[in-house]
């Protein structure tokens, strides 16, 4: 009997903001395309019903001119990954992700902590 596979959903560096392309070291950044990019992952994954979990490694916005417009983007990103089914969904906070202050960072993203504690 084969052993069972395990599946989950991997994402990193969404880096969404509502701002202008910039040529960075010879890259266009693309912020606006993050969201509907990220928004067609998550439709792909939640169509598939076979994924045990979610990961997400960092920077899920880029950060923006104002709190408040960082804010927005957050929330823009957070809404899409709360569309995801079939099973939890772990955050790694990135550099990006801390130009919002953790005490309104983690409860958004639904961490306990600003790290994981993984025991059998």
């Amino acid at each position: 009997m084969a052993d069972p596979e395990l599946r989950f959903g991997l994402v990193s560096d969404i880096q969404y903001a509502d701002k202008d392309n910039r040529l960075m070291m010879e890259m266009v950044r693309r912020y606006r395309e993050a969201l509907p990019k990220f928004e067609s992952c998550v439709a792909d994954w939640t169509s598939r019903n076979d994924l045990a979990f979610y990961v997400h490694l960092g920077d899920i916005i880029d950060g923006n001119e104002t709190e408040e417009q960082t804010l927005r983007e957050l929330h823009d990103v957070v809404t899409a990954f709360a569309r995801l089914k079939g099973g939890p969904c772990y955050h790694v906070l990135g550099n990006h992700c801390l130009q919002v202050a953790r005490e309104v960072l983690l409860p958004l993203l639904n961490m306990p902590s600003s790290y994981y504690d993984f025991s059998a």
